[in-house]
């Protein structure tokens, strides 16, 4: 083998290892855009997390989240209203005011409150029969409770009493605004001691 002949021989064997080696890069840039370009797609699923509510109250943990996190929602009543619990199409999914669950869609929550309700009884206190009480039932927190007395023949209201013997008002119509379950007392008394009893008879023939 002739010098010039060596020399084409080792330019033909660079020339195929350079093609080798450009093959061989474009194929793993290739890969790596792919890769790349998978984490940007997974980058962007991002899911959204709308709360709506139903009576009063505050919620919080809406926004949008990537896909597989934890969300934590959050209801908090205000003072007259109970936390019922969390729906999705008016299925419950959770009871509890604090929520946490794991997102891969977009989701639409509505956060139920309910009025809490309250009863009010009225008890006569006394001789039985000695009047009439009205007013007693169930509430709802805030409202107003009127509670009314009126004595029989002989009798006169004495006023309406607490739990403790203490007397809230002698007043026969009693307003108040409800705020917890309650038992109040109206009290009659005999009018000037016992009723006396009259008797009704014919007049003698003269």
């Amino acid at each position: 083998m002739t010098i010039k002949s060596f020399i084409l021989l080792l330019l033909a064997v660079a020339i195929i290892l350079a093609a080798s080696y450009i093959v061989l890069s474009e194929s793993d840039s290739g890969a790596d855009d792919k890769n790349a370009n998978k984490r940007e797609v997974n980058i962007k699923e991002y899911y959204l997390v709308s709360l709506l509510k139903e009576g009063s109250g505050m919620v919080t943990g809406a926004g949008s989240y990537l896909g597989g996190r934890t969300v934590e929602i959050t209801a908090v009543p205000d003072k007259e209203y109970n936390f019922k619990g969390w729906y999705k199409n008016n299925e419950l999914c959770s009871s509890n005011a604090s929520y946490k669950f794991d997102i891969d869609s977009n989701c639409d929550l509505t956060a139920k409150f309910e009025r809490i309700t309250y009863h009010i009884s009225v008890v006569e206190s006394g001789a039985s029969g000695a009047g009439t009480l009205s007013g007693g039932g169930t509430y709802h927190y805030g409202e107003i409770a009127t509670m009314t007395a009126i004595p029989t023949i002989g009798y006169e209201f004495s006023g309406w009493y607490d739990g403790s013997g203490n007397r809230v008002s002698s007043n026969p119509v009693f307003k108040t605004a409800v705020t917890c379950s309650n038992t109040i007392y109206g009290k009659f008394s005999a009018v000037h001691g016992t009723p006396p009893i009259i008797s009704l008879t014919s007049p003698a023939a003269p």
